[in-house]
């Protein structure tokens, strides 16, 4: 992957991203922090892969990783696990700008409690 051109939509900065081939890989990268070690500046992004690109495709299709698929990323970034409904925050935002998810099981039973 390499990074392409940055463009201003809907009032954010966009970096497009390219796979190998040229086609555009549908992730967000976000600056996580950075460090300065041995007199060299180190930053650390992320991928963001959401569930619905901008133009309502699949973006989890581009993931080069098994990790994208996991349930921590499901359920961390994306805000839904299979079986289970998200009570904190009470709104899903997909994205790593959610620091805390509260999770409880889905079951029918549940109103018998």
């Amino acid at each position: 992957m390499f990074v392409g051109f940055v463009e201003l939509l809907f009032g954010f900065a966009i970096i497009w991203i390219y796979n190998q081939n040229g086609t555009v890989n549908r992730a967000s990268i976000f600056k996580q922090g950075e460090q300065t070690l041995y007199n060299r500046l180190f930053e650390q992004y992320i991928l963001w892969y959401p569930k619905e690109w901008i133009d309502g495709s699949n973006a989890l299709e581009d993931a080069k990783s098994k990790y994208y698929n996991s349930v921590f990323y499901k359920g961390f970034f994306l805000g839904e696990i299979e079986g289970f409904e998200q009570v904190y925050p009470e709104y899903n935002v997909q994205g790593p700008n959610v620091y805390i998810r509260i999770f409880k099981l889905k079951d029918e039973t549940d109103a018998d409690r």
